[in-house]
């Protein structure tokens, strides 16, 4: 029996990262646990454990207050029953809570990073997704023998259930309709201040353009119970009415944005166009060459979570609004790229808007980018990004064999 400790706290890791290592371990012939653990991290959504406990494979699942008391009191969580044998694996959230578990449990410790990392005396092997990230390590005194390239482990998550026929059929799509999708985040927080921000901007859309369909993409994490009490949000201009029954939006009494919970990459697969922010769906929507606006609106700057210790303090009430708003503008501006397509590809491949952004602003420069021409010029740019998987089968395959 093999006990597979697996830490992460965000949306993006448990689709990107976690999901596809436990498929891969799944397809082993081997008795195992899989035990996974979301320490406190200021980019969780507060619904991990929920969809995390819906993947296939997984044993158990503990929230930061279980995990908190392990490590500071052993007080072990209910079900945890770990043997001698094991190893703990690094797949987001702060990356010393792997090493504390590690700790704990005298297991192994790996980590699968594209950027973080540390512990380096007391890590095993690192995973890394790019060559960059191998020579910067090895530059600061890290072991060879301790470092392996295995790719972007992002890679593996994405996979479209449905053929392109049911996909359309399933979404009704029509030939003369531009199709957008609506990616509004996968935080509460995020989606309560984005979602207004995006009807609004498709209500400015309808009102002088005609040729569009509007889907949004709900992700998992996102309680649709909250969605009426965001539609009474002050933010939104007009009428907005959601019908459970057919899971939809009607903006104006004329306007439907339909909402799907399922088959999402397939969906994004055969969508003409997605408004986004910042964040894993970036670079789904790329793979699946989807073209895409992706949006950092700096209206209110405080909602926009950060890591490390400075994340934390950004979520002391009032305090941390104020130091946020300071911060976060310089931050953003220090950095070239917001999408994590353009970051990988260093080249704007994909559009960006960075600041104050209004629905006029949006609007226009959506209608510009879906006009004749523009789609599959979009289109073309994501061609050149490399797409290669097998990073789950790789890191899986190594740990065992080390085993």
């Amino acid at each position: 029996m093999i006990d597979v400790i697996l830490t992460t706290n965000s949306p993006g890791e448990v689709s990107a990262w976690v999901k596809p290592v436990v498929k891969k371990l799944n397809q082993l012939n081997i008795e195992k646990n899989i035990y996974v653990f979301t320490p406190p991290c200021v980019f969780s959504s507060g619904n991990e454990g929920k969809v995390i406990s819906s993947i296939e494979g997984v044993t158990e699942t503990y929230n930061s207050r279980e995990y908190l008391k392990y490590i500071l009191l052993n007080k072990k969580p209910q079900d945890f029953k770990p043997t001698e044998n094991g190893f703990v694996l690094f797949l987001g959230g702060d990356f010393m809570h792997a090493v504390f578990l590690g700790k704990r449990l005298g297991y192994p410790i790996y980590s699968y990073t594209e950027r973080d990392y540390g512990f380096t005396n007391s890590v095993k092997k690192f995973y890394l997704s790019n060559e960059k990230m191998y020579d910067k390590l090895i530059n600061e005194g890290v072991s060879a023998n301790k470092l392996k390239v295995v790719g972007n482990l992002m890679f593996d998550s994405i996979n479209p259930a449905l053929s392109k026929e049911n996909t359309k059929k399933l979404i009704d799509k029509k030939d003369d309709k531009i199709l957008i999708n609506l990616l509004p985040g996968s935080r509460p927080k995020e989606f309560k201040y984005i979602l207004p921000l995006f009807l609004n901007t498709i209500r400015k859309i309808n009102n002088s353009r005609k040729k569009y369909k509007y889907i949004l993409s709900k992700a998992d994490f996102v309680d649709t119970n909250n969605l009426n009490k965001i539609l009474k949000s002050k933010r939104i201009e007009g009428e907005v009415e959601y019908i459970k029954k057919d899971n939809v939006l009607l903006i104006d009494k004329t306007i439907e944005i339909e909402i799907y919970e399922e088959n999402l990459h397939s969906i994004m697969r055969e969508s003409d166009f997605a408004l986004t922010i910042p964040g894993t769906n970036n670079l789904e929507l790329a793979v699946l060459k989807t073209p895409m606006l992706v949006i950092l609106p700096l209206n209110e700057p405080q909602l926009i979570p950060l890591p490390g210790l400075i994340g934390l303090i950004g979520e002391i009430p009032y305090i941390g609004g104020l130091i946020k708003s300071k911060i976060i503008p310089q931050k953003i501006k220090d950095r070239e790229y917001i999408s994590i397509v353009n970051s990988m590809a260093k080249d704007r491949i994909v559009p960006e808007l960075i600041g104050e952004l209004s629905s006029d602003i949006l609007s226009k420069k959506i209608i510009d980018l879906t006009e004749e021409g523009s789609i599959q010029c979009l289109k073309e740019n994501l061609k050149s990004l490399k797409t290669n998987k097998g990073a789950a089968k790789t890191i899986v395959d190594d740990i065992l064999s080390e085993l």
